[in-house]
């Protein structure tokens, strides 16, 4: 029996680098507002064995947001124990719109919140990460030399604030959870599976 590898469902993290702003009120309170990503923006080289360049089609996230019961958190550098937002609360909001995946966040008034704030206008935290789960996808190769994903669809369950600002693979994608290099398994496996079916037919 053969098993196809199944697709990629495991956390992805791409890294920004984006201008958002922060915004005060006389009364204190804070609100941090831009772009998690852009549409159709090509990524550098990514793969640990195979290289490629990934970029989101619009309205990737459409159908996750739409979703009442989701929950998409605002981390700082993907620390689940500083949540400076949650949409399930609607203390962040999202839209799609041509540009990108659009944000505006009320920030906390306490410790992480006006740290966070300091740290963003001194400018040491600079870029915006996406922590997404891939749906569909599609792979262009027809260069060889240039392999592109396009995520189609997506869930996110978080995106944070952080200090590194490229867009880039991170730890997330190890050798073992690299999403080209399973790509290419299970259609090596699809084609193995094929030939094996013609085979069968043909001795019965």
């Amino acid at each position: 029996m053969i098993i196809l590898p199944t697709e990629i469902q495991t956390k992805e993290i791409r890294i920004f680098s984006n201008i958002f702003e922060i915004r005060e009120d006389k009364e204190g309170k804070r609100e941090i507002e831009g772009y998690a990503l852009e549409w159709e923006t090509l990524s550098e080289e990514l793969g640990w064995w195979f290289t490629y360049r990934e970029k989101f089609r619009k309205g990737a996230f459409r159908d996750y947001l739409k979703d009442k019961d989701t929950d998409t958190k605002l981390l700082l550098n993907h620390d689940t124990t500083k949540v400076l937002a949650r949409s399930k609360y609607s203390t962040i909001e999202f839209k799609e719109d041509n540009t990108g995946l659009w944000f505006k966040a009320d920030l906390p008034d306490n410790t992480i919140g006006k740290d966070t704030v300091e740290s963003v206008k001194r400018r040491d935290i600079d870029g915006v990460s996406v922590g997404f789960i891939m749906r569909k996808q599609e792979w262009d190769e027809t260069d060889e030399e240039n392999v592109v994903r396009t995520v189609i669809t997506a869930d996110l369950p978080e995106i944070s604030l952080t200090a590194w600002p490229a867009y880039s693979s991170s730890s997330v994608d190890t050798r073992e959870n690299d999403p080209y290099k399973l790509y290419k398994e299970r259609n090596q496996y699809k084609k193995r599976l094929m030939f094996l079916r013609e085979v069968l037919l043909n001795e019965s």
